[in-house]
């Protein structure tokens, strides 16, 4: 029994050491800490000594306090390595995937120079890159004049293919009222055929009637106002079927 006591005292005291042990750390004069809780920042120790942490729940990250942040001024003129590095590409690099690899290219050039001092440059970042007043107003121009020509172009195009689109359908009209013209012709000399043809049938079968019909025609023709004058000879054809009615009484 006193051996199972043993035991569990031991499994405790493991247990409160670990415990122990997850909840301290130690910051070193030379360093200071980061605490995250799930991987966020929750606070900065910059005092050294012994420090408490929630256990299990905190991690530690330790940075050196020897690292300096120098945060240089904006220039025009940028520094002998930056322009070493980023004189071999072009400026659209700055702005892409590139950039990490630039930023290395530049730490290591600036740590050959750096050595001499003593120095050691451990990162190099670029906060804005911008190109100086006189090659963006000449960037800016360039484009303007880019997107004019670009306008023209498209201006120019939807010209063409309204002039394609308005000649089409000139064409085509033009068409259509040849062939309407050439229906309604066909169509007046097949109905003016038609009516000889019934003329000419009605004038066989009874000569008589016909020319009596075509006078009748004429008459209303003639006689189709209310003012009309007329002056002719009483002896006149046209008064034929008058004088034949007069007769008749």
């Amino acid at each position: 029994m006193s051996s199972v006591k043993v035991i569990v005292a031991l499994v405790v005291l493991g247990v409160i050491a670990l415990v122990a042990s997850s909840a301290m750390y130690t910051v070193d004069q030379t360093q200071q800490a980061l605490v995250l809780q799930f991987g966020r920042p929750v606070a900065v120790v910059t005092d050294p000594g012994l420090h408490y942490k929630t256990p299990f729940l905190q991690d530690v990250t330790y940075i050196d306090k020897r690292i300096l942040a120098l945060d240089a001024p904006s220039e025009e003129v940028i520094a002998s390595n930056l322009r070493r590095v980023l004189g071999s590409v072009a400026f659209s690099a700055v702005l892409s995937g590139e950039r990490a690899t630039l930023m290395r290219q530049i730490r290591d050039s600036v740590n050959e120079e750096a050595q001499q001092f003593g120095l050691d440059v451990v990162d190099v970042r670029i906060k804005r890159a911008d190109l100086p007043a006189a090659n963006s107003e000449a960037i800016y121009r360039r484009m303007k004049s880019e997107r004019d020509r670009e306008a023209k172009e498209f201006r120019a195009q939807g010209a063409e293919v309204n002039q394609r689109i308005v000649s089409r359908a000139n064409r085509d009209r033009t068409v259509l009222l040849a062939e309407a013209q050439k229906r309604a012709d066909i169509l007046r000399g097949e109905g003016d055929a038609r009516a000889i043809q019934i003329f000419a049938e009605a004038f066989g079968k009874d000569v008589d009637f016909f020319q009596f019909y075509r006078s009748m025609q004429a008459y209303r023709n003639a006689l189709n106002a209310n003012d009309t004058t007329m002056v002719l000879s009483p002896n006149s054809e046209f008064f034929k079927y008058f004088e034949d009615a007069a007769k008749s009484k």
